[in-house]
């Protein structure tokens, strides 16, 4: 099950919470800040511009699968091994495979 905890210092929101995944490790957690529309994910999805996503990638679904059923509206994915991308990416992908 899916748990949310929210910061916030007055002005700013961050989000995070917990993806439940199998296939990588348990405890996966994503920090979303919602004014700015950025996730933070480390592992199960690292975007990489230019670089064809692979659908049938399990981690990458369980990570699109958890934004959608979360109700994220993400435009910008930060991932933990240095790349920044578009969640629209992402999505494409997911929805096409």
């Amino acid at each position: 099950m899916a748990t949310t905890k929210e910061y916030t210092d007055g002005s700013r929101v961050v989000q995070v919470h917990t993806i439940p995944n199998t296939a990588h490790a348990q405890g996966m957690l994503a920090a979303y800040l919602p004014m700015e529309r950025i996730i933070f994910v480390s592992d199960l999805y690292s975007p990489a511009p230019g670089a064809r996503v692979d659908p049938s990638n399990a981690n990458a679904r369980t990570f699109y699968t958890a934004v959608k059923a979360l109700g994220l509206n993400v435009d910008r994915v930060v991932g933990g091994h240095g790349a920044v991308g578009p969640f629209r990416d992402l999505a494409a992908a997911m929805e096409k495979g």
